[in-house]
């Protein structure tokens, strides 16, 4: 069959009118069905004309917006409703959201696909944004903003109840982490909504997201909502102290102990007031990592024997305190004492079906190795873990494998493989929002796995690492490990060099720092590193 738009004199002059703009060629194109090139340019050509002599926008622009107007007038009044009703979804939706939502059928939605004003791929509908602008529009004019907002977010909200956090760190999680990740923009825009409508569903709303937040890097904008809820006074005690318990628990990420500890106690006096028992025992258990951040040891097992008494008959949190307590005893030398408690844990958690936390104290048991110099060991448990965090796809669990597994291939003299590692810890914290405590580590690996032809950039880059963590996020056994393994860095080039390279590079900042890691973790780019 011969396609009625073979190159002809009206269709170059409509593509002339059109400027050119490949969505408003697309847009009259689409109408060739039922109307001739010539009839096209006709009607089209009316809308153009009016714009002549009005030029206080982009010309560009306004012919755009003439054409999607024409568009859209030529539909349906069916056709409209569901036009300007999915411009709620944001990042697009799937067939079910689109009938739940916005009443839609399968009919209207293939019409506006053909009719280019919708787009399909990958089982997911979606607009360009130009159009889903007008959409939007549409969609205010009609005075329907608002009960489309409350349905789009009355659905995600139901779909993130669903998802609840056992089944996040089970066995589902990559699944549902993919999940969040398609659906990430939709779930911002319904807690954008219920922040200001519903407060109460926006707290609910937050507390679900917290399990897909923390593993996909997303610390900075879990803290930022977490605290625009908190600066309400309207929430009952029981969640305001949720609330903080979970701000607490991001501010621990991003090693700003002083406010965690804050939000910490102010969460247990609410907990306790409120009888929330989960939540007191998980403010303790924030309380007891920052005591043991700190180095006061005591404190934290005082806190942490608190916590399990508190969690007799709750399997999952008990499970979860044994891990904290043995890295508490890990941190203090006490290594046979940590790997009981650790591999206690860990079967507390593998029978809960926590696989994400099992990953984590297998990781712990994998440090406990380092730190004993048993890396053979280590590396067995590492490239283990390393497997499992793979198999449920999450970000945060995949960082610290990587780590791991690059110190124990380190020690094992394996340098091009430890390298290998951290390079790929280096590109998915930068691929987060956040530079976590995890960045400090993996420099600092970097470093140390360099070939001793780099020594000299390899010492600048522990010396911009010595500064920037000026908190001493790594533990004192970590920085045994460390000096450790540069011994055979400073023997290659001379302890007082060494420590005159250091200072060096004291005075990096911290992307400077990560461009000459970057550098030094890629073996072809090694021979430009600058050994000055």
């Amino acid at each position: 069959e011969r396609s009625s738009l073979e190159p002809s004199d009206e269709i170059a002059e409509l593509c002339v009118r059109l400027d050119d703009l490949p969505l408003a060629v697309e847009l009259a194109a689409a109408r060739a069905k039922a109307l001739s090139p010539r009839q096209i340019l006709e009607r089209l050509s009316q809308r153009l004309d009016l714009l002549e002599g009005g030029r206080d926008a982009d010309p560009r622009q306004q012919t755009l917006r003439a054409t999607i107007n024409w568009s859209h007038d030529l539909l349906s009044e069916e056709e409209r409703r569901v036009f300007r009703a999915l411009s709620v979804f944001a990042g697009g939706c799937i067939l079910d959201a689109s009938e739940e939502v916005c009443g839609a059928d399968i009919k209207t939605l293939q019409s506006l696909v053909e009719k280019s004003l919708l787009r399909f791929s990958a089982e997911r509908y979606w607009m360009l944004e130009t159009i889903r602008d007008h959409a939007r529009e549409r969609l205010d004019e009609a005075g329907e903003t608002d009960a489309l907002a409350r349905r789009h977010a009355d659905y995600h909200l139901a779909l993130l109840e669903e998802r609840p956090t056992s089944l996040i760190l089970g066995s589902r999680r990559r699944e549902l982490l993919a999940w969040f990740a398609e659906e990430e923009d939709n779930l911002r825009a319904t807690l954008d909504y219920l922040e200001g409508a519903a407060p109460s569903d926006a707290a609910r709303a937050a507390e679900l997201l917290m399990p897909f937040w923390l593993p996909r890097g997303r610390a900075v904008e879990a803290q930022e909502r977490l605290l625009r809820l908190l600066a309400r006074t309207d929430f009952a005690a029981g969640t305001r102290a949720m609330l903080l318990e979970h701000l607490c628990d991001t501010e621990l990420r991003l090693e700003q102990l002083d406010s965690a500890e804050s939000h910490a106690q102010e969460a247990v006096v609410l907990a306790r007031e409120s009888g929330e028992r989960r939540t007191l025992a998980r403010a303790l258990l924030d309380l007891a990592h920052i005591a043991s951040r700190r180095g006061d040891f005591d404190e934290a097992i005082r806190v942490l024997t608190r916590v399990l008494e508190e969690a007799a008959d709750d399997e999952w949190l008990r499970s979860i305190a044994l891990g904290d307590l043995a890295s508490v005893q890990m941190d203090a030398g006490r290594d046979e004492e940590a790997r009981r408690l650790f591999q206690e844990a860990a079967k507390g958690l593998q029978a809960t079906g926590d696989e994400a936390n099992e990953a984590i104290m297998s990781m712990c048991l994998a440090y406990l190795e380092l730190y004993v110099r048993d890396f053979e060991a280590a590396y067995v448990v590492a490239a283990s873990t390393l497997e499992k965090v793979r198999a449920i796809g999450d970000l945060y669990r995949s960082i610290g494998a990587r780590m791991v597994l690059g110190f124990a291939a380190l020690g094992l003299g394996r340098g091009s493989e430890a390298r290998e590692a951290f390079a790929e810890s280096l590109d998915l914290i930068l691929a987060a929002d956040t530079r976590s405590d995890a960045l400090p580590e993996t420099l600092i690996g970097i470093a140390l796995a360099a070939d001793t032809a780099h020594v000299r950039s390899a010492a600048r880059l522990q010396g911009a690492v010595n500064t920037m963590d000026k908190a001493s996020t790594r533990s004192p056994r970590f920085l045994q490990l460390e000096r450790y393994l540069a011994q055979p860095l400073i023997d290659a080039l001379g302890a007082d060099q060494y420590a005159n390279e250091q200072a060096l590079g004291a005075g990096m900042d911290t992307d400077d720092a990560i461009d000459l890691a970057r550098t030094l973790a890629n073996p072809e780019s090694q021979e430009a590193v600058a050994e000055s």
